[in-house]
């Protein structure tokens, strides 16, 4: 085994925490226990998957793999076995999570609340599943905790003390949350109510890990909250400022609920780690972000699961602290598919083959790559390196894929079938918080539902995962069923467009604009079938038309920027890019616009730092690492191009400038002389979207 450089670890999700919502609590003094894990340990951004749904990415979190590979791709699916609607759980996820992997190596390991965890696997420690805190939404139905929601059983009876329902609750521990809750008029607004069942919920879940982590031995501990998310999509249309449709009334009386529910988990935090010790490596995640500000969707309620989606935010909170874990520090370009391959780092562990992650190295003491100097230029040489001239880190131990190592972990066996009351209760909650459309009498519209959204979202998964040819079936069996529903066709469209089937994307474009004529997302995508076949100036008189429909965004100003890009006009390119990240700083694309723009404007510095800034966004991002190396052979600095081309042609062995630029800096670096490779040809056009 490598070396160990955390003797325990405790991992704490959440769900939906994002630091544009947090950041101002910590400057106030609000969050104080998260402030001080900040102050001796690394943060950054945690870069979601997608598409931004939440159950996907909190199993890619645990997992290290993309829906693609461990299937739980919704709430809910249909019972392989019975045919009946059931939540997911797990049973359903066909990889080992973190809690498996390190039971197999003999870990004490304790699992508590985690999304998908019914039944509760029999791994090396506790097991607590996520239908342990799932109280009724009536109050007074029977609540019996059935087996299985707790491994091993002889906890059965000590942790069923624990759970909290909503008229656990009394009102003065709801005040924090919501002063003036007596001005509630509980028969006419529910809310009042759902709050206390997802405080409850929390406090329950709270109460199980606590006990578990005093009581228990344990080497591992992951421990999942879900307050922030249940609770957004009930109570941030409320959050400050007031928005236009939001009734004063409703806004005094909740505007305090999201800012409470994060002082409550900072306070469940300082606890977690009073009993963890000082010894314990802590990394406080979330899967995905949530928009706070400007960028709420309008309406208070969500119409669908493709409307609770659009609340997330690309980028949840990581943040680390330590022994072993660098003081005070940023860490930049993390997802969520680094968090097991860190941990399974940490403890020593190999990391398998074929999990997309990487370990964030550059959070670790020793090794680590040097970072620049605070307050330095990270390009300017002598005043400190870009992560690419720092000395290489000791790379971890891999193997081919954890699923070939023999032994299950605890992970069922498939075949497990739920009991029909907990299937319908845990079903009934979750339509109740939204997550959801509420069950039908007839199942029958339920699971067609469960269906179209697991075959809709493994779709967005292979286009995420850059695979677009993979997702071209799934689509056009949906397209077939549904020939009328452009969302569809537009996704089917994209993925012939990647896979430069440009005629077969032009057909279904027709299609949908003959009905829907002024459908800005069919003009869109007509301009990037345009640009696919390197016709600028056609793309721009799409986009020209989009805007004039929609007005100017993030969006049109990247796809105009490209379009100027291909048109040689980089200065107005420059400008676009500009613009959209003025719009929205966290948009790794227009990052990358920018840095190509200043390219082939001669600026390779500025060029160089719009890339870092792109990659830092987004590691996986191949053209972010190609134009990075080219910013740095441009100047002069051939080791780190050479680092940064070759992550880029890694991460995407069709890219054919990258090798091209490899090959001529080992002809040239000897001479140490400038040289140019054109940045664009008809060979080499950019392929990736920029919006």
């Amino acid at each position: 085994m490598a070396l160990r450089r955390a003797s325990k670890i405790l991992l704490v999700n959440w769900n939906s925490a994002d630091w544009q919502l947090i950041s101002p609590l910590l400057d106030a003094g609000q969050m104080p226990c998260l402030n001080r894990l900040v102050n001796r340990g690394t943060k950054g951004d945690l870069a979601g998957e997608f598409p931004l749904v939440s159950p996907l990415l909190r199993i890619s979190l645990a997992t290290g793999h993309r829906a693609d590979r461990h299937q739980i791709l919704g709430f809910t699916e249909p019972d392989p076995t019975t045919g009946r609607l059931r939540p997911v759980g797990s049973p359903s996820r066909k990889v080992k999570a973190l809690w498996n992997i390190l039971s197999q190596q003999d870990f004490r390991t304790h699992v508590i609340g985690w999304f998908a965890s019914h039944p509760a696997e029999q791994i090396n420690g506790v097991c607590v599943s996520d239908l342990f805190a799932k109280a009724p939404i009536t109050p007074g139905v029977p609540w019996p905790m059935s087996p299985g929601t707790i491994h091993p059983d002889r906890l059965q009876e000590t942790l069923a003390g624990f759970r909290l329902g909503m008229a656990d609750l009394i009102s003065d521990q709801l005040l924090p949350f919501v002063p003036r809750a007596a001005e509630i008029d509980q028969q006419r607004d529910p809310r009042l109510g759902l709050l206390a069942t997802c405080l409850a919920k929390c406090a329950t879940v709270h109460a199980a890990a606590t006990w578990a982590l005093e009581h228990e031995p344990w080497d591992f501990a992951a421990i999942s909250y879900d307050l922030l998310d249940q609770l957004g999509h009930l109570f941030m249309p409320f959050h400050p400022p007031r928005r236009e449709g939001i009734s004063e009334a409703d806004y005094e009386i909740y505007r305090d609920v999201m800012t409470a529910a994060c002082r409550f988990l900072d306070m469940t935090l300082d606890r977690l780690l009073h009993l963890a010790g000082p010894e314990v490596t802590v990394l406080v995640v979330s899967d995905h972000g949530f928009h706070c500000g400007e960028g709420r969707p309008q309406g208070l309620q969500r119409e669908s699961m493709d409307m609770a989606s659009a609340w997330n935010r690309p980028y949840g909170l990581f943040c680390a602290a330590g022994p072993g874990i660098l003081q005070d520090e940023l860490i930049h370009g993390a997802s969520i598919l680094d968090v097991t391959p860190t941990i399974l780092t940490l403890f020593g562990l190999p990391v398998g083959e074929d999990m997309p992650g990487r370990p964030l190295l550059a959070s670790f003491e020793d090794p680590t790559p040097a970072l620049p100097q605070k307050g330095s230029d990270p390009l300017k040489p002598g005043e400190g390196q870009t992560p690419f001239e720092a000395k290489s880190p000791t790379q971890p131990e891999r193997i081919p894929s954890w699923e070939n190592v023999i032994g299950t972990g605890g992970m069922w066996p498939p075949g497990y079938e739920e009991d029909p009351w907990e299937t319908r209760m845990a079903l009934d909650q979750l339509a109740a918080l939204g997550y959801i459309e509420p069950p039908q009498s007839g199942e029958d519209q339920s699971l067609t539902e469960s269906r179209l959204h697991q075959q809709f979202n493994l779709a967005r998964v292979h286009i995420g995962a850059g695979c677009p040819a993979e997702a071209i079936l799934p689509l056009e069996e949906l397209h077939r069923e549904f020939p009328a529903e452009a969302m569809y066709s537009l996704l089917l469209a994209s993925c012939h467009i990647g896979c430069r089937q440009h005629d077969v994307a032009r057909v279904l474009l027709d299609d949908v604009l003959q009905t829907q004529p002024n459908h800005q997302g069919v003009l869109l995508m007509y301009a990037e079938v345009c640009l696919s076949q390197n016709q600028p100036q056609a793309a721009l008189s799409w986009l020209t038309r989009a805007e004039s429909l929609a007005g100017r965004s993030e969006t049109t100003m990247n796809w105009i920027g490209r379009a100027k890009l291909m048109l040689r006009r980089p200065a107005e390119a420059e400008a676009e890019f500009t613009d959209a990240i003025e719009r929205n700083a966290q948009n790794p694309h227009a990052h990358l616009g920018l840095a190509l723009a200043r390219l082939d404007l001669d600026r390779p510095q500025e060029a160089a730092e719009a890339a870092l800034a792109a990659v830092g966004l987004n590691h996986f991002l191949p053209r972010g690492h190609l134009a990075l190396g080219i910013a740095l052979a441009k100047m002069g600095r051939f080791e780190p191009a050479v680092q940064a081309l070759r992550i880029g042609l890694s991460q995407d062995p069709n890219l054919p400038m990258a090798q091209a630029w490899l090959d001529a800096i080992d002809k040239k670096r000897a001479q140490r002389q400038r040289f140019e490779i054109p940045l664009f040809s008809s060979e080499t056009r950019p392929e990736e979207p920029l919006a």
